[in-house]
């Protein structure tokens, strides 16, 4: 295939790939801060799953960022802390894809 039969749109990433990079790294940072907070206490992966109701290799998943946390669980995790949400968002990469 020649260079000029290859349409500009198929050399530039599409939005939601661009989106989908930024994603991926909150998920990341929030599963790090997980497992700081994690760490800080004394709280067992098995403890904290329990507190979200999953598995602990959906837990450790979460964690390690392979699997995405709703809102309503890092809200169950932050309460089992005893930390603020907001712990979790502070100075958190990738806010841009927040504002358009």
């Amino acid at each position: 295939m020649c260079r000029s039969s290859i349409s500009k749109a198929s050399r530039t990433p599409k939005r939601s790939q661009q989106h989908a990079a930024a994603i991926s790294e909150i998920d990341r940072e929030l599963a790090r801060r997980l497992y700081v907070a994690r760490t800080q206490s004394s709280l067992t992966i098995a403890e904290l799953a329990d507190a979200i109701g999953v598995a602990n290799a959906t837990y450790q998943a979460i964690e390690r960022g392979e699997e995405r946390i709703s809102s309503l669980d890092l809200a169950r995790l932050a309460m089992t802390h005893a930390l603020p949400i907001a712990w979790f968002f502070e100075t958190l990469p990738g806010q841009s894809i927040f504002t358009r």
